[in-house]
């Protein structure tokens, strides 16, 4: 009976051991592997051209317009560039209290992780020269985050300079409205032509966007909370999307990589993953995660 027991115990210490084994073995997950790079620049290629064919139906519109209501249409864009003029400030005061703002972050960010380390290396066994040198190398870093705070905070427009710009945006609009609106009376025809024309212009200017994004492999985006990654199986209903890249993950259990792979998803700023599992002959299970872009513009894209 005790040998039994004896038995028992050791075969369940191997079981836990294995377990415990198994939970430390790092995740591998293959680098993200471009679908259709080729693809990819041929598309933009053809969207650079649809939209620069495009572009060139909203000058000859805007020929067709000057012809038919020359008058109105100088008017017309008179108000326009105010209003452009009166865009561009205010934009420009807003990226500079933006600006203001993030320096003042980054600093508060050094500071906070400053104090982090401190905390920690408070609880080693350094001595006072070691911990005076860790400081000595670390305020330079603190007084650059300062000073670049310092500095953005007196480039900041006051409160009454972006009220101000905000009453000559309107301004400005209110102006534009009423030159449009006489302008779309005086030549309904060619004005409805040119409104065709800008829409497919701007459509043609957002796919060309998206087939540079693409082809860049979202390298600059927000990244996105692995939790708001949604997982599809191959056999589920997916709504449209864009295909990004696939990753192959190894080791580890289901769950362990299909996180790993919802992070690094998110990392790209991506927010949806086809996620599918197979077992290779002579091999352990291979996962296969392919990244996507799901939205309410995409088309399915290979």
């Amino acid at each position: 009976m005790r040998a039994g027991r004896f038995v028992l115990t050791a075969f369940c210490a191997a079981m836990f051991a294995s377990m415990l084994s198994g939970c430390a073995t790092p995740i591998v997950l293959s680098d993200l592997t471009e679908i259709n790079r080729l693809e990819l620049m041929k598309q933009a290629k053809a969207e650079r051209e649809a939209y620069e064919k495009t572009e060139a139906i909203v000058l000859a519109t805007e020929d067709a317009l000057h012809q038919a209501a020359p008058n109105e249409a100088l008017n017309w864009e008179f108000a326009s560039e105010a209003a452009k003029r009166a865009a561009e400030g205010t934009i420009d005061l807003y990226r500079l209290e933006a600006a203001a703002g993030y320096a003042k972050l980054r600093e508060i960010r050094t500071n906070l992780a400053l104090q982090q380390v401190q905390q920690e290396l408070a609880h080693k066994d350094w001595n006072i020269v070691e911990l005076g040198i860790l400081a000595l190398l670390s305020a330079p870093i603190a007084a650059k985050a300062k000073a670049e705070a310092e500095k953005a905070e007196a480039a900041r427009f006051s409160p009454e300079s972006v009220a101000a710009a905000d009453v000559a945006l309107n301004s400005a609009n209110t102006a534009l409205s009423a030159a449009v609106n006489v302008l779309q009376q005086a030549a309904p025809r060619e004005w409805a032509v040119r409104l065709t024309a800008v829409a497919e212009r701007d459509i043609a200017w957002a796919a060309l966007n998206q087939a540079v994004d693409l082809i860049a492999k979202g390298q600059n985006v927000n990244p996105v909370p692995p939790e708001s990654v949604v997982v599809f199986q191959l056999d589920a209903d997916i709504p449209k999307h864009v295909k990004i890249g696939v990753l192959i993950g190894r080791n580890g259990g289901k769950t362990r990589v299909l996180n790993a792979m919802r992070k690094r998803a998110g990392e790209l700023g991506e927010n949806a993953l086809i996620f599918s599992i197979t077992n290779l002959p002579g091999k352990y299970f291979e996962y296969r995660g392919t990244i996507i872009r799901i939205s309410e513009e995409t088309e399915d894209r290979e």
